[in-house]
């Protein structure tokens, strides 16, 4: 039997690190993910930094659209609301 990946890549757990200024990302697989303040195009955004499901963007807005990518080209898009977490 040959299983086929569909799935985008689905975040596991999400951290706001306030010392370091920096939002962390687990993802459930590696991927490339990109963000922005603002609705966007994968392939337009501001690419985290990261590997091996875990990932990081700055610190620098409250809102963040997140969109990942796996080996596969499945993408996933997130907005993420942190207005109630700094």
């Amino acid at each position: 039997t040959v299983e086929i990946d569909t799935d985008g890549p689905e975040i596991e757990s999400i951290y706001v690190d306030t010392i370091y200024e920096v939002l962390l990302l687990e993802l459930n697989e590696d991927a490339t993910c990109e963000y922005a303040s603002d609705a966007f195009t994968f392939g337009e955004g501001i690419e985290m930094e990261g590997e091996d499901g875990e990932y990081e963007a700055e610190l620098e807005s409250a809102q963040y659209y997140v969109i990942c990518e796996d080996q596969y080209e499945n993408q996933a898009s997130y907005y993420i609301d942190l207005s109630t977490w700094v």
